[in-house]
């Protein structure tokens, strides 16, 4: 009698929400430190957003190795793992890389020194 109205068994599909994609997360964890590397550039002067940007994904990077050699991960695994991530941060701060103007950050280092003066000595 009762039991029509109770749906007792185990749902399956996209209504079940506990469990969530493990490669989703990686790849979020990756967008995560892109949008930070670029807060943190986008306060600087306009030649300094590539090289900074660049040299901040490059230590996200340094940090997915880390995690991924401190979790003893797999290399070749299924799925994305922090190997993966550190291969892409470290994809993605070579080619910010590519976009640095030297002649501009020397102009605007240049430009930093005139304005605060001689180092003292």
């Amino acid at each position: 009698m009762w039991k029509e109205g109770f749906d007792t068994e185990p749902r399956n599909g996209s209504q079940n929400q506990d469990h969530q994609d493990p490669n989703f997360s990686k790849l979020f964890g990756v967008a995560f430190a892109m949008a930070l590397a670029m807060f943190f550039a986008s306060m600087l002067p306009d030649p300094f957003f590539a090289p900074v940007m660049s040299e901040l994904l490059l230590f996200g990077a340094l940090g997915a190795l880390f995690v991924a050699v401190l979790r003893r991960e797999r290399v070749f695994a299924r799925g994305i793992t922090d190997w993966d991530q550190a291969a892409i941060l470290m994809l993605l701060g070579l080619l910010c890389g590519l976009f640095v103007d030297p002649e501009a950050v020397s102009a605007a280092l240049e430009q930093m020194a005139a304005e605060t003066g001689p180092a003292p000595a």
